[in-house]
């Protein structure tokens, strides 16, 4: 019994180590890798099924400013805080994952550019309500959200994600806090 306990102890050390190679630690998200690998996965199921896919790119705004202002460990908890309001607004078909820094990805399956519109439409209008730690006096987080979806904006799956961060450079060159889509590739 006692190298049965082993094997099994072993085998559950060996999957806990897994999942804890595809979760970032600060926001319990999946991290780029697992992300990554999820992407592939979707895109290729929309694909087969002749389904729409959009993927969202989000940067906080001035998060630079909120690491100078109030210390990293307060940027910790916006990165966290952000990750905690993604996890509540998902449906059970989404995805989401850290990219790293203060960048997420959505993954938004059988959605199209219209619901992926009324969706960042509701995620923007959920931050403005978010308690940031209740009582710290800091600005109102925002952020920017780039958006291209599959195949509308191309045909290309190795293009999506790219043209979601283009999309999302456009956002932030256009004042921030605020969503962009895409521009179809032709």
């Amino acid at each position: 019994i006692g190298m049965m306990q082993n094997i099994t102890d072993r085998k559950l050390l060996e999957l806990h180590l897994e999942h804890l190679a595809h979760l970032d630690d600060l926001t319990q998200l999946p991290n780029r890798r697992a992300g990554m690998n999820q992407l592939s996965q979707m895109l290729l199921q929309a694909e087969n099924q002749q389904q729409p896919l959009c993927v969202g790119v989000i940067d906080i705004d001035h998060f630079k400013h909120i690491n100078d202002q109030y210390g990293h460990p307060m940027g910790d908890e916006v990165i966290a805080g952000i990750a905690q309001l993604l996890r509540q607004h998902l449906r059970k078909s989404d995805f989401a994952f850290r990219m790293g820094g203060e960048e997420f990805v959505l993954l938004l399956p059988n959605t199209c550019i219209d619901e992926a519109r009324q969706f960042e439409q509701a995620l923007h209008a959920r931050i403005h309500d978010f308690d940031w730690l209740g009582g710290y006096n800091l600005p109102q987080v925002t952020f920017s959200i780039g958006i291209a979806c599959f195949p509308d904006d191309t045909q290309n799956k190795d293009q999506v994600l790219k043209l979601a961060d283009n999309a999302l450079y456009q956002a932030k060159e256009n004042g921030r806090n605020r969503t962009c889509f895409a521009l179809r590739e032709d």
